[in-house]
Order: structure tokens, then sequence, then C-alpha cells
């Protein structure tokens, strides 16, 4: 097994994560940042990179954690943005758009739920029109 079979060309790829963790493993497993395609993997090199990708992998997974997926977008006045978040549930996060929304001037302010998990785009929804209304 050599190199490019475990990370491809990592110019190709071009995300700023993936450099970061191709030149750590490979400057730990070969004393390089940049080694050729073809460089040879010996048993003890195979165990050291699935080991270090392992870490990798949990520690993407805290950090996805720890950023939240539930976000809330306020268009303050409809012209400044802040995001607000995360928040530990949508239940928060829609609790937080009423008290918004209820507050002065609230129907100036755009609010838009996002739900965010990483590494995929955020995605930002708006509240539907009956979303605010109160049945009192």
């Amino acid at each position: 097994m050599n190199w490019k079979q475990i990370f491809d060309d990592p110019d190709r790829v071009g995300q700023a994560e993936y450099r970061a963790i191709h030149e750590t493993v490979a400057d730990a497993v070969l004393g390089t940042d940049k080694p050729g395609p073809d460089a040879p993997l010996s048993a003890n090199d195979l165990e050291l990179i699935g080991c270090m990708l392992g870490e990798f992998q949990e520690w993407a997974a805290c950090l996805a954690a720890r950023l939240g997926r539930h976000h809330l977008l306020v268009i303050w006045n409809d012209a400044k943005p802040e995001l607000l978040g995360p928040f530990a549930s949508e239940k928060k996060r829609d609790d937080k758009a009423r008290e918004i929304r209820n507050g002065p001037d609230g129907k100036n302010h755009g609010l838009y739920r996002v739900s965010a998990q990483p590494p995929v785009a955020p995605i930002i929804y708006p509240y539907t029109g009956g979303f605010f209304e109160t049945d009192d």
C-alpha cells in the first residue's frame, strides 16, 4: 500500500481542513508534510495512520457537538444580521425567536432558523407565517 491509496492529491481537494490533516499525518508518519504519492508505508505506518484518523474523527464529532446544530439568524430591523446560538434544542431556539418577535419592534426583525451539521453547509429556513401566531 502507498500514500496515494490513503490520501489522494490534496491540491485537488482544496479544503483547508483536509490539507491540515494530510500534512499533520504525513509529517508524523513520514517526516515530511509533502510525501510523494508512491511513498511506501509499513504495517506500523498504516497502524499509526489509522489511529490518527480515528482521533481526528473523534475530535470532529466533539467539535460538531460543541458547535451545535440549532442557531437563529436575526436580521435586526431588516438591516443588520446577527447569528444567535448555538441553542441546545430546536425548542430553545424557537423560544428565543418568539421572544424577539414579541419584543419591541419584533415584527421589524427578520427571523430565520439555521440548521448546522458540520461538515455540511448550514441550511437557513424561514419561519412559516403561522409560527408566531398565538391562540389567545
